[in-house]
């Protein structure tokens, strides 16, 4: 059984990057901080968190938050 919505405790997320041009699919906890999130990021896009700039978007690729 999946469990949707907002009670989830993971997300599935499309992963690219500026820096390669593949896109990878990931699950994350939803309890991550941005900063424990962006740890994560950094073995998978081969940036430092420091240097990684976030942007959001949805299921349609219409963007949402940066």
């Amino acid at each position: 059984m999946e469990v949707t919505g907002l009670s989830a405790p993971t997300v599935t997320v499309f992963i690219s990057s500026s820096l390669n041009s593949f896109r990878s699919e990931k699950r994350y906890s939803r309890s991550l901080t941005i900063a424990e999130f962006k740890c994560k990021l950094e073995l998978v896009v081969g940036s430092p968190a420091s240097c990684m700039e976030l942007e959001l978007y949805g299921p349609d690729d219409k963007f949402y938050s940066k």
